[in-house]
């Protein structure tokens, strides 16, 4: 049996871990520094080779590295004057357990952040945070509610202990005393979606060559990514052939923009279940791989200048060429999420293509989701089935 002692020399910071069968996966670990003299357990990732854990372990030193100077250069932020948002960025969870370090990140950056995200730390009162209760009441349950507030109390607690603010404003703002809970939305079977081949003559419509984001759309109905995920890609997470035509991505990460252009957000993919390998329709091949344009590194979706683009401005550039090509084609205009339901349907509809594979492809977070919402009973079908019986 092979043993952990009889692996070859592994690069800093990897280590092998021998599984029952006697193989060998691959722990990436960083160290995180000491808080208020408190070790604080490392950062650390298991994967299926050394290469992998070692480009996990190089990335993750970079991002940290990366954050360290941003905020020792350009922000205000741990001298005073920090942003919630950047306080954020900065804060160390190594203390929480990873379930609830994942689950607070998401609560704050989709709930807190957009609101209240740029404004200083110093100077968030409880009347705000009080108002921002009361608008998410309408949109959750209590309990979700209240889990959104540990996870700002936490957050502001740990600003308390750098000198940041001497108010825990998340702990003064109190909950609405009435609370309605969200009527439970219904699954709508009969989502917004086009037939492929229609995506594919928009991509070669004169509007949406003249506006530039054909790329982007390719690469959105060559995958049915959402759109946080594609936002996340970087140019490195992307497989290209011998001739550099995009062929599959990696989605390891999304991205949210934070309202009235205050930045952008990295947040871990929605499920576990959506950290995956997709590849790339042929059919939309050609158009996506415009997106690399030769570069090696950096975001993947960015405009002419270089620059991320946001998610607000790929929906208003969709809307525009989606209404036109529909008004011309007898169709129902469909948002850009469409394009993902639009694959989630090709994939369920196409024989041969199980239920397991669209659901791992599309990053669902069970196969019963995937079945309830697309998999249409085939009436067709069914006859032949009860034939077999």
């Amino acid at each position: 049996m092979t043993s952990a002692t009889d692996t070859p020399a592994l690069p800093a910071g990897v280590h092998a871990v021998t599984r029952v069968d006697g193989t060998n996966r691959y722990r990436g670990m960083v160290n995180r520094p000491r808080v208020g003299g408190r070790k604080i357990a490392p950062l650390s990732q298991t994967f299926d080779t050394v290469e992998l854990a070692a480009q996990w372990v190089e990335r993750t030193l970079t991002d940290r590295a990366a954050t360290a100077v941003a905020l020792a250069t350009s922000s205000p932020a741990l001298t005073g004057r920090a942003t919630l948002a950047q306080w954020a960025a900065a804060w160390d969870t190594g203390h929480l357990g990873v379930r609830t370090q994942d689950s607070y990140t998401q609560l704050i950056s989709r709930h807190v952040l957009p609101a209240v995200g740029h404004v200083p730390v110093a100077d968030l009162r409880p009347s705000q945070l009080a108002a921002l209760w009361r608008s998410l009441a309408g949109q959750m349950s209590r309990g979700s509610l209240t889990k959104v507030r540990a996870a700002t109390q936490s957050l502001l607690k740990a600003a308390i202990s750098e000198g940041l603010t001497d108010v825990n404003a998340a702990a003064a703002a109190p909950l609405p005393t009435e609370h309605v809970a969200p009527t439970k939305r219904k699954v709508v079977r009969h989502v917004g979606s086009w037939p492929l081949e229609h995506v594919q003559k928009v991509l070669v419509d004169e509007q949406a060559t003249k506006l530039g984001y054909a790329p982007v759309f390719a690469l959105l109905a060559g995958t049915g990514l959402r759109i946080s995920e594609a936002l996340g890609l970087d140019v490195a997470d992307c497989e290209v052939d011998a001739d550099g035509t995009l062929v599959a991505v990696r989605v390891t990460r999304s991205v949210q923009h934070l309202t009235g252009g205050r930045g952008r957000t990295e947040l871990p993919v929605k499920t576990r279940k959506a950290k995956r390998r997709v590849p790339v329709a042929d059919r939309f091949r050609a158009v996506a791989s415009e997106l690399i344009g030769g570069r090696t590194d950096g975001p993947l979706i960015v405009n002419a200048a270089g620059r991320p683009r946001r998610a607000d401005t790929i929906n208003a550039a969709w809307r525009k060429v989606c209404t036109s090509y529909a008004a011309a084609n007898g169709l129902t205009r469909i948002e850009l999420h469409g394009l993902r339901h639009s694959v989630a349907r090709a994939l369920t509809a196409t024989p041969g293509i199980s239920a397991a594979t669209a659901s791992q492809w599309l990053g669902h977070s069970s196969l019963d989701f995937t079945v309830r919402v697309y998999a249409d009973l085939d009436e067709a079908a069914a006859d032949e089935a009860a034939a077999l019986l």
